[in-house]
């Protein structure tokens, strides 16, 4: 889905530092929200914990908190990144040249919503369609991609 993404942003015009700051921004929302759910269910424990359990006097320590939520949101930035790199890197033709109402990218697992479940005895065929090249080349795995007559 994020190659998908990368592929008609850049095709729309969007540039390689444009998808970025757009996938850095939202993983960085990401990051800080789920640091803040993370850290208010963290102290809510450990002061229940203290507390009730160990019979202990709890203090709340700000500075760890914030480091921790920090620390967190960069390795989500930084995982995330690293995980759309392909993406960005992706040509744009392949993904172009899929016909389809869905935008799925192998054409041997569309998930499609015209998808209609197998008939007992017959092959599932999928909605996705190549477009013949005007070379009239054949693809190299005939055995998944059905071509267009």
């Amino acid at each position: 889905r994020r190659v998908y993404e990368a592929v008609v942003l850049k095709v729309l015009g969007a540039t390689r530092s444009d998808v970025t700051r757009a996938f850095l921004i939202e993983y960085g929302i990401l990051g800080l929200t789920t640091a803040a759910i993370a850290a208010c269910l963290g102290t809510l424990a450990a002061y229940l914990v203290l507390t009730r359990v160990m019979h202990q006097e709890w203090s709340f320590m700000p500075a760890v908190v914030v480091s921790t939520a920090l620390i967190a949101t960069a390795l989500t930035l930084g995982i995330g990144y690293a995980g759309t790199w392909r993406a960005l890197g992706a040509k744009a033709a392949p993904f172009l040249r899929i016909e389809c109402g869905s935008p799925c990218l192998s054409l041997s697992s569309c998930s499609a919503s015209s998808c209609s479940p197998p008939r007992p005895g017959r092959r599932r065929r999928s909605p996705c369609r190549r477009i013949r090249p005007r070379n009239g080349s054949r693809p190299r795995n005939t055995r998944e991609t059905r071509w267009r007559t």
